[in-house]
């Protein structure tokens, strides 16, 4: 069942954010962690380790939107914070429409999250700098070294700050 919905978010993400999503921003890898960095409320690489679809009712609401909104659930284990708050496992919302430029969670994928909270839950997209095919060690450049590292070796990626 994981895998279905893991081919499910990938193709419903993968369609809107290649026909709607418009967020493009002229810079190097390193300048846009810096950039994303600084217009997030948090930042934070994990490994996926749950995916599900929520309605608005059981999501963050999107005070942009008058409409419903549709979202992708994931649960990360947080692997290094470079700024904010979290839990070990953390839940982060994405939006499925069409234009909202939902971020692509892959189940068993690490991923570097840039994310806002918003009515008490944690919210990223694409725009934010949130999305599967980043370039990590690039990014990592740029974030310098992570506030905390945790204990997570499937995330390679932050364990070059492990001492």
């Amino acid at each position: 069942m994981r895998y279905i919905l893991t081919a499910l978010l990938t193709i419903v993400l993968g369609a809107t954010a290649a026909e709607a999503c418009s967020c493009y921003t002229p810079a190097g890898p390193e300048e846009m962690a810096n950039i994303h960095l600084d217009r997030s409320d948090i930042a934070f690489e994990g490994r996926v380790t749950e995916l599900a679809i929520v309605r608005q009712d059981d999501a963050p609401i999107d005070s942009s939107r008058n409409e419903k909104q549709v979202y992708a659930r994931a649960l990360l284990r947080v692997s290094a914070v470079w700024k904010g708050e979290l839990a070990e496992e953390t839940v982060v919302y994405t939006p499925l429409s069409q234009g909202s430029c939902g971020a692509e969670f892959i189940l068993g994928e690490c991923i570097i999250v840039f994310a806002k909270r918003q009515d008490g839950a944690i919210y990223t997209d694409r725009c934010m700098g949130t999305w599967s095919n980043q370039p990590r060690g690039a990014y990592l450049g740029g974030l310098g070294r992570p506030e905390l590292v945790l204990d997570v070796p499937e995330c390679n990626f932050a364990t070059i700050y492990r001492r």
